[in-house]
């Protein structure tokens, strides 16, 4: 292995469990305090111009959505009407979501107010486990979709937006049926399922869980990046017959201390240059490939995969001409 990659694992694994340690600290703060106000100053997010409670908006005047929720669950999935809505299921004692439509199309969500007032010092416990349904009409089409949460899972499917950005901590994040142009997911102990992606850039940073990413070859760049979680990644050609059977895969790369990394790449790929890096992972290529130096090559080269591992294994598979049954 590369000393310069092998240096890059460590480091980075160091730095994964310092924040890792901020961020529970940080959450077990806010989860007992809620956040901090001078006043009726917020710090973070003015709610004076927030309005509470479902509703409901002309789908032309929302452009993106941005969502910060707690506990309990977010789903973004298409709906019957030709308006956006918006609607929480909670218990009586929690509070009413917050929600503000900037001048831009940006729809903020919040799933509540923080009450934690240090002149004041008064102290709201509330419990925030609640959930947070978005229908979208079938002809929308978002810039940006852009959701963070602490221990919600999120859950979005049959949706349209160039840029799709889920944080969570603890949260799962499933998607079905999704488009775009750049996607970014990223969790600590939370697993990932994406299936059907249709999106040219994406970007998947886990501690733990383990992430699973089924997209199509037309995917130009595919980074993963995990400690102990596995990371699956298949590039298909048939999720329909309108879309290109041929690949467009530009780079794909992987890196992992201990968690496995497996791509499975399409039967009508050209070729590819791939350099596989682990200190005591094994290594396996399911391709007929040339060995030359450090690295192996299919075909005309062209695709460009570059996996690190510490202890965990690296495989590069076929995909079958149908894959149907990855998504069952």
């Amino acid at each position: 292995m590369k000393k310069s990659a092998r240096n890059r694992i460590i480091i980075w694994s160091v730095v994964s469990v310092l924040l890792i340690g901020l961020l529970i600290s940080g959450m077990t703060f806010f989860k007992n305090m809620g956040a901090i106000s001078f006043g009726n100053t917020w710090i973070g997010t003015d709610f004076s111009d927030y309005k509470s409670g479902d509703a409901e908006f002309e789908v032309e005047t929302v452009k993106r959505l941005n969502i910060n929720w707690t506990s309990g669950n977010v789903r973004v999935i298409r709906g019957t009407s030709n308006k956006v809505k918006i609607s929480e299921v909670l218990n009586s004692s929690d509070e009413t979501m917050q929600y503000h439509l900037d001048s831009d199309g940006t729809l903020k969500i919040y799933d509540s107010k923080r009450e934690f007032k240090i002149f004041s010092m008064e102290f709201f416990s509330y419990k925030r486990s609640k959930e947070l349904t978005v229908q979208v009409p079938s002809d929308a089409k978002f810039l940006e979709i852009d959701i963070s949460t602490a221990s919600a899972g999120v859950k979005i499917e049959s949706n349209s937006a160039e840029e799709l950005s889920v944080s969570t901590a603890s949260g799962n994040i499933e998607l079905f049926d999704v488009d775009g142009k750049t996607l970014d997911l990223d969790t600590v102990s939370g697993e990932i399922d994406a299936k059907k992606c249709t999106y040219t850039d994406i970007e998947v940073n886990s501690i733990s869980g383990r992430s699973e990413i089924n997209t199509y070859s037309n995917c130009h760049e595919f980074a993963a990046e995990s400690v102990s979680g596995d990371i699956i990644v298949c590039f298909d050609n048939f999720y329909s017959e309108q879309k290109s059977s041929d690949s467009e895969i530009y780079k794909i790369s992987g890196a992992s201390v201990s968690g496995a990394v497996e791509v499975n790449l399409p039967v009508g790929i050209k070729g590819f240059t791939a350099e596989l890096d682990s200190i005591s992972g094994y290594k396996n290529v399911n391709f007929d490939v040339l060995q030359k130096n450090d690295k192996i090559i299919y075909g005309n080269g062209e695709s460009k995969i570059d996996i690190e591992t510490v202890s965990g294994a690296i495989e590069i598979n076929k995909v079958g001409e149908k894959t149907e049954h990855i998504y069952e």
